[in-house]
């Protein structure tokens, strides 16, 4: 089987190996993803218990073949949400870089990333989708050098090349955005288990601390 892109399943957190011209054996669900017999494993459970929204889970379970139509909807190359998340990517990079057009070389460089290639390396996949979120996360950062960049009279010359320049500073710290984002999601599912155990009324939200890229200046020399 071709694999293309990867998800990460929602109830046991492997990845999903997804071939975009076949897909199989996924879930969409509540904007989650997850592998077909691990999705009916949480139903089941969840729907079995007093308290944590039974019905919703014991119909979900009972329309498995609707959620794996939504992933195969979600994630087949030609889909609507494939085009949307190029349109999104594309629309954030005009919009914050106050650029006309993204040129051509900077889209194969992020079609090769889907695929699992960097610089004519392997890396970890990374969808559009990832990147967007990761590019979000990181801007900050990426706006604090460019104005160091330009105190030193150094860096990319125009806008255009900057949007080339940040995203080689994102391919390297892809990992550390992908750590935070679990810690984020770890969060979030301790939340969702003690909701199936305690009365909402009672429940204390955890407070995750936001973090961002860190210090990334050691980088700078690669560029």
């Amino acid at each position: 089987m071709k694999i293309n892109i990867q998800r990460k399943c929602n109830a046991c957190k492997c990845a999903i190996d997804i071939n975009r011209n076949d897909v199989q054996g996924v879930v969409y669900y509540n904007k989650l993803y997850y592998h077909t017999n691990c999705f009916c494993e949480l139903a089941e459970r969840r729907s079995a218990l007093k308290s944590g929204k039974p019905a919703e889970w014991k119909n979900a379970l009972d329309h498995v073949k609707d959620f794996e139509q939504a992933a195969v909807d979600a994630l087949s190359a030609d889909s609507p949400r494939a085009k949307k998340d190029t349109d999104d990517l594309n629309d954030y990079l005009i919009e914050k870089y106050n650029v006309t057009a993204i040129p051509s070389h900077f889209w194969i460089a992020v079609e090769n990333l889907q695929k699992g290639f960097y610089r004519g390396k392997r890396c970890k996949r990374v969808s559009i989708d990832t990147l967007l979120a990761a590019w979000k996360w990181g801007q900050r950062k990426l706006d604090d050098v460019n104005k160091r960049n330009k105190m030193n009279h150094k860096g990319p010359k125009d806008d255009v090349q900057r949007i080339s320049y940040d995203f080689a500073i994102l391919v390297n710290k892809i990992p550390e955005y992908l750590a935070y984002n679990a810690k984020q999601e770890a969060a979030k599912e301790e939340i969702r288990t003690q909701s199936t155990r305690i009365n909402y009324n009672n429940l204390q939200r955890t407070e995750v601390k936001q973090e961002g890229l860190g210090d990334i200046s050691a980088l700078l020399d690669e560029f």
